[in-house]
């Protein structure tokens, strides 16, 4: 079964926009001819025959260009609307590429099917992501690969990263709470699980499996001593950077 952010997902996505721009390239090879009747497009045979490196050159621009602006990196781009964002402009960037590749080369290749090829190409990409993200969506997380998120350091950046948790919607991960120097709750600083020292029994008792460490740069001296209190328990121990 493939996780949405491993590795394998990673080079699958790879693999299948390779196919899709391989079948887009045929496809659109094979419609050409009905374009034709199209006054402004100069007409073609009916058979169109498509050079065989294209086949093997246009997916390695596309895989090398997505790769490049990290399109397979699902973690940078939780929310679906990033993630289109950046591979319109991942498109827009592979199809100028393919065309100057076309320009010095291969020139008797119909600009037209090109267009459509490109078309073709980028409704592919979204549809199969579009449902990609709707069957992850679907997928009921069990409790024992949920993951409760942790804070340490309910301060300023401790808050900022609470917020950047709430706001991606991830269905296997849940925001636990804090644990900070002050043991006193507030409204900015809920939940407060409880004090930094009294972290493993805070890890214990909530079932963390991920700790944040969101400390200022004057509590920095405290971060070995917190790590040494969880390292011998099955936790995933994150550093945030407040620059």
């Amino acid at each position: 079964m493939l996780r949405r952010f491993s590795v394998n997902f990673a080079l699958f996505s790879m693999f299948l926009d390779g196919l899709s721009v391989i079948f887009s390239l045929w496809l659109a090879a094979f419609f050409r001819p009905a374009l034709n009747k199209i006054d402004w497009i100069e007409p073609i045979p009916s058979q169109v025959i498509i050079p065989l490196i294209l086949y093997i050159l246009f997916p390695v621009i596309w895989a090398f260009i997505f790769s490049a602006l990290s399109i397979y990196d699902g973690r940078k781009f939780l929310r679906a609307m990033d993630e289109f964002a950046i591979l319109s402009l991942a498109m827009l960037i592979s199809s100028v590429s393919a065309a100057g590749v076309l320009y010095f080369s291969y020139r008797d290749v119909s600009r037209a099917l090109f267009v459509v090829f490109i078309v073709l190409a980028y409704l592919i990409f979204l549809v199969w992501r579009i449902l990609v993200r709707i069957y992850f969506r679907t997928q009921k997380i069990s409790p024992s690969k949920a993951r409760h998120i942790l804070v340490v350091g309910a301060g300023t950046l401790g808050q900022r990263i609470k917020i950047q948790l709430l706001k991606s919607e991830m269905p296997d991960f849940t925001f636990a709470g804090f644990v900070d120097e002050n043991s006193e709750s507030s409204v900015d600083t809920a939940p407060l699980l409880g004090r930094a020292d009294e972290i493993r029994e805070v890890l214990k008792r909530y079932e963390i499996t991920d700790v944040v460490i969101a400390l200022p740069h004057s509590a920095y001296y405290q971060m070995s001593d917190i790590v040494q209190k969880m390292e011998d328990l099955p936790v995933q121990v994150w550093v945030a950077l407040g620059f």
